[in-house]
């Protein structure tokens, strides 16, 4: 099929989209954000590596790199065995079958607002594509960075992993300057047989962006996928669900996040797994931090379909301000005799008693208070590679301060 005429189809119904609301969340004008503001022609690499590696990322690793500052993008270390990469425009270009197979097959144009809005005004975005039988020893770095007031960021990342091969990502996303703007990226991705991807990602914003990150994933027979969220400086608004369809039998997936909101920030974050073939597994965890205000909905969706299959979901909150609210909303749907969906929920303050213990070892109390936070955001999840154990370390520790 001509590939033109498909971008024609997928447009005609994303403009019929341009104002439908999202599901969840705080509703956006964006019409305040299209086809504002300059266009970038050249970016401070020096300035982009500072940025990122104030989330915890270290930036130096000699890696494949994707790098987007508004509408542009640089590619860094592109050569690597087994693995390709291109921008989404790169792809239309040479490699129509990996648009016709993947562009827009597990998140629909249409969706809302945000997804609609990608496919008619996003630009760039990259697509990383790891043939069968391909081991990936070093994780391939993504930035993507904002520095143009009143503009919509909506890139279309795609990530397929072949059978029997692994990928490790780690992606920030942040802000070179203070800018008032919308982040709403697209990210399909495609796990085939015994294909194993671990992707971590984290943000820091200010308080002048809105957030909107659409995410589908697909997994094949023995697939594992690990998802890893951590964000910590305040956006405005931010509003994500990411979604994960356990369509081959035996496929794993552990999905989890940090939430450190604050100063007026209003957080809507989930996580939606779907048990569609026999003896899947998935793990929802989130740890939710609210001070200053702020308001954090912690959502989580397990629906076991299938034989065997089991779920979990956990979501521990920690107020830190009485004038902060964390609200959580597990949701289990069993449609098999044969499963097991459990979920666990708590939400509490520090005890003074862990910070006076803490105080008596010689600390002082911002100390023992970062220290007993950084303990409660810990998520362990097996199986993650020591570089990637390395950054989210790191992102905690940032995320841990002046708290």
């Amino acid at each position: 099929m001509n590939i033109n005429l498909i971008r024609e189809r997928y447009r005609e119904r994303a403009r019929k989209a341009l104002n439908k609301p999202a599901k969840y969340g705080v509703d956006i004008d964006i019409s305040n954000f299209v086809g504002r503001g300059e266009r970038v022609s050249e970016v401070d690499i020096e300035g982009v590596r500072e940025r990122v590696e104030k989330l915890g990322i270290d930036y130096r690793l000699r890696t494949m790199k994707y790098i987007q500052v508004d509408n542009y993008i640089r590619k860094m270390y592109s050569k690597m065995k087994g693995v390709e990469l291109y921008s989404l425009e790169e792809a239309f270009k040479e490699r129509p079958d990996l648009i016709e197979k993947y562009f827009w097959r597990l998140i629909n144009v249409d969706e809302d607002k945000y997804t609609a809005a990608a496919e008619l005004y996003g630009e760039g975005g990259y697509i990383i594509v790891v043939e069968d039988d391909v081991q990936v020893d070093r994780p391939i770095q993504t930035c993507l960075l904002l520095s143009k007031n009143q503009i919509i960021q909506a890139p279309h990342n795609i990530i397929i992993v072949g059978r029997n091969s692994s990928l490790n990502v780690t992606t920030g996303c942040t802000i070179l300057k203070e800018v008032a703007s919308i982040h709403a990226g697209v990210t399909e991705i495609y796990l085939m047989d015994n294909a194993n991807l671990t992707y971590v990602m984290v943000h820091g914003w200010s308080q002048l962006q809105h957030v909107r990150p659409r995410t589908a994933v697909y997994l094949g027979n023995e697939a594992e996928y690990i998802d890893y969220y951590i964000t910590f400086s305040p956006s405005k608004t931010l509003q994500m669900n990411p979604v994960v369809y356990l369509d081959g039998d035996g496929a794993t997936a552990y999905l989890s996040s940090i939430i450190v909101a604050r100063g007026m920030e209003d957080v809507d974050i989930g996580g939606t797994a779907y048990l569609n073939k026999r003896n899947t597994k998935a793990e929802i965890l989130s740890r939710v931090i609210a001070k200053d205000g702020s308001r954090v909905v912690s959502r989580s969706k397990i629906v076991g379909s299938a034989e065997g299959s089991s779920g979990h979901i956990e979501c521990d909150g920690l107020l830190l301000s009485n004038d902060s609210e964390i609200v959580t909303i597990p949701e289990l749907i069993a449609k098999h005799n044969n499963i097991r969906l459990t979920h666990e929920a708590s939400i509490g303050r520090i005890a003074e008693e862990q910070i006076l213990y803490l105080m008596s070892k010689g600390f002082n109390e911002d100390e023992a208070k970062e220290i007993i936070v950084r303990g409660f955001m810990k998520i362990d999840i097996p199986d993650l590679s020591g570089e990637m154990r390395k950054t989210i370390e790191q992102a905690i520790i940032v995320a841990s301060r002046g708290l």
